[in-house]
């Protein structure tokens, strides 16, 4: 492009690579003279001229015949080349400079004398000196165009970045006669881009800084709501501990004062059906089923009240493996007896095969006889009763069913609190499920509770199963 604009300013310049004519036009019957823009720029130079550049040639025909005209054709084609809107100039073939506009020689602010040869290199910054001779070098001995930016010093002593783009030229002969080339001020545009650069810099940092402080709040935001969260739920535990604490206290006392009270009537009547059952037998057999079944049933009182003694201390309850069917048989066995006053039939479908469970069996007894009688005297006569037991991976379930109304949703959450009962007015105390939770508790099981009117209720007991039998 640079070489074009050259080409366009003035006669001087309109060269490029390869020897050229004027197509052939002759002057009063000779060709014209090569060597003629050397004169008129007072060079000993000689260029090729571009084919069909016929309206400088024209502008030439009739001031060729003198030297005066030569000189008046010089004058003008340097005023051309003056005023052309780029900086131009010329090379020897060795690279020393012969000629600069007069538009470069104002920027610089110095005489071509100054400028001729290497002295042109004294307004090149000394950082680009270096990069500009090995580009250019290269270029002459490869006979190539070249361009590249570089600042040169301007008359106010400011660098400013030029474009100084340069081609080679030839003598009419074929040799090498130097580059011709021409130069832009680009300091505005490197000016715009430096500030373009920096825009983008100072976004991208602006974006990285933002990106931060978001990942900061987003962060902390995270553990907030996960220290949130685990306060949560440590008040959660916390609340239900303080629940089961204050039930087992609540339980505790009662029991404390239950094995107080009934301690010793209890003594008094084992004692009354041992006398009994001696005199009988040295009397007769008359009465002694009712007075065996006397005698077993006072030690199972003085048994449960051992129970909750030590329930009520935190004690311990000694316990081993037990057939969990056995332990239900027992205790359909021993609450027959309250499932017939209340008109209740009591169904057992129990899974044959149950691995051992580690328990009391006392205590288990006891859980079973308070779930079958809840669930006889839930609702009128008629009622029925099933009690199931089954096998599981690692644990058996019990489960009480009774096809009663079923127990209201509001209520659900505290048939489980001691004291707590909807039948106070048929003498329901609110102790039998709380003994049942903190029993099955204590063995490491869980009680779980489902309910509906139409379906009923049934509650469902699961202990783990003997260790050395878990995986049979």
């Amino acid at each position: 492009m640079h070489a074009r604009i050259l080409l366009e300013a003035s006669i001087l310049l309109q060269c490029v690579r390869g020897a050229l004519t004027f197509d052939g036009w002759n002057l009063r019957g000779g060709p014209f003279p090569h060597d003629l823009l050397g004169e008129l720029i007072g060079l000993p130079i000689s260029l090729p001229l571009v084919p069909g550049v016929l309206s400088i040639a024209s502008a030439l025909r009739d001031l060729w015949p003198g030297k005066h005209a030569r000189r008046r054709c010089r004058e003008r084609m340097l005023k051309i080349a003056d005023s052309a809107p780029v900086f131009l100039w010329v090379t020897d073939p060795n690279g020393a400079c012969v000629y600069n506009n007069r538009r470069m020689l104002d920027f610089c602010g110095r005489t071509l004398e100054q400028q001729q040869g290497d002295g042109w290199l004294e307004t090149v910054h000394p950082d680009d000196i270096g990069r500009y001779r090995d580009l250019t070098m290269a270029a002459c001995a490869a006979r190539r165009e070249f361009a590249i930016e570089i600042r040169v010093r301007h008359f106010d002593g400011a660098y400013r970045w030029l474009v100084r783009a340069g081609a080679p030229h030839y003598h009419a002969n074929g040799t090498f006669a130097g580059y011709v080339g021409s130069g832009v001020d680009i300091t505005d545009r490197k000016v715009a881009e430096q500030e373009l650069r920096e825009g983008r810099d100072e976004l991208a940092l602006r974006m990285e800084e933002r990106t931060a402080r978001l990942a900061i709040v987003h962060e902390r935001l995270s553990q907030e709501v996960s220290g949130r969260q685990r306060s949560d739920e440590a008040l959660r535990r916390s609340e239900d501990q303080v629940q089961r604490s204050e039930r087992l206290a609540t339980i505790g006392t009662l029991a404390a004062g239950i094995a107080h009270e009934i301690n010793n009537p209890v003594a008094s009547i084992l004692a009354a059906a041992q006398l009994a059952l001696v005199r009988e037998l040295e009397a007769g057999r008359g009465v002694e089923d009712l007075l065996r079944k006397i005698v077993h049933e006072a030690m199972r009182c003085g048994l449960v009240v051992k129970s909750v003694l030590q329930f009520a201390r935190e004690e311990k309850n000694e316990r081993w493996p037990n057939d969990l069917n056995e332990v239900a048989r027992r205790a359909r066995d021993l609450a027959r007896e309250g499932a017939a006053a209340h008109g209740a039939l009591v169904d057992m479908q129990l899974c044959a095969g149950l691995p051992p469970v580690v328990m009391n069996p006392l205590q288990m007894e006891q859980v079973i006889v308070n779930l079958i009688q809840n669930a006889c005297q839930v609702g009128g006569a008629g009622r029925h009763v099933v009690v199931r037991t089954e096998r599981l991976s690692n644990a058996v379930s019990l489960t009480v069913h009774d096809d009663g109304p079923g127990i209201p949703e509001d209520t659900r959450s505290r048939i489980f609190d001691p004291f707590y009962t909807t039948r106070q007015s048929v003498g329901g105390t609110g102790l039998g499920l709380s003994i049942v939770h903190g029993i099955v508790e204590e063995h490491g099981g869980t009680v779980d509770v489902q309910s509906d009117r139409r379906m009923g209720t049934t509650i469902r007991v699961m202990l783990p199963v003997s260790p050395e039998r878990a995986s049979g």
